[in-house]
């Protein structure tokens, strides 16, 4: 099981002023953070578009902050892909100073936030390779009658827990091709490995969505965590093995 990547969203009422606000920013991040850069956007542009963006001191992580949004990406290399635990302590520690620094901006409170993990698997349990990624989504998750085999699959399943978080579970496969050059004919033929893959989306917009004057605060991006957390240690293998979701 390989952590490829997360992203970690903040939801947040508009910010006014932030680019004057971007050198006291990159001040409190300076720990994580190299120097901040504005990004030369009209005034009037779509709220969502980043203003401030940075990336980490090892280059792993992008931190884009727009007026209603600050998005963390990270892309794990191999010393701590295989470590799940490792990239979840990476991802809390950094969202922890994250809200320290957006409430000194962040004014009205958050609306929520989430996180995404995509994990893929190269063998399970017993550490025998997954040969056929599309042939076990289909028994585990989907029930379909056909005569023509699917070239590629893809299944989404939303819970939602505790009336604030939803829990959105994607299994898809994925083929990774090598010798790839679009100016040759059959491009696509070097297939180099197909993997099965999950996509973990954890977030409490249901709460946001839901509930009146629903406000997230740091205590419910450190429960999105968990939860994903939670789902890592002991319940997505059971998911792939066994179609049992016990959340």
């Amino acid at each position: 099981m390989l952590i490829k990547n997360t992203r970690f969203n903040i939801v947040y009422p508009r910010i006014s002023n932030l680019r004057r606000k971007a050198f006291d920013i990159e001040d409190l991040l300076k720990d994580y953070f190299h120097q901040v850069t504005l990004i030369p956007v009209p005034d009037d542009a779509p709220e969502e578009i980043p203003r401030i963006s940075t990336t980490s001191h090892n280059g792993h992580s992008q931190l884009n902050i727009s007026l209603s949004n600050t998005q963390l990406i990270t892309n794990y290399d191999d010393t701590f892909q295989g470590k799940w635990e490792n990239c979840l302590t990476y991802v809390e520690d950094r969202v922890n100073t994250l809200y320290n620094v957006l409430g000194n901006y962040a004014n009205e409170g958050y609306f929520f936030s989430g996180l995404t993990t995509e994990i893929v698997f190269e063998t399970l349990t017993d550490k025998e390779p997954i040969k056929d990624p599309i042939n076990l989504i289909k028994s585990k998750f989907i029930n379909i009658d056909t005569n023509t085999n699917p070239h590629d699959i893809e299944q989404k399943i939303t819970f939602v827990i505790e009336e604030e978080y939803y829990v959105n579970i994607t299994f898809k496969n994925l083929r990774v091709y090598e010798g790839l050059n679009i100016q040759s004919p059959g491009m696509l033929r070097n297939e180099k490995a197909h993997y099965l893959v999950c996509v973990l989306d954890i977030n409490d917009r249901y709460g946001f969505n839901y509930k009146d004057a629903y406000t997230s605060n740091i205590e419910n991006a450190m429960k999105v965590i968990n939860i994903t957390r939670s789902i890592l240690d002991n319940k997505l293998h059971k998911m792939i093995l066994e179609g049992v979701f016990d959340l």
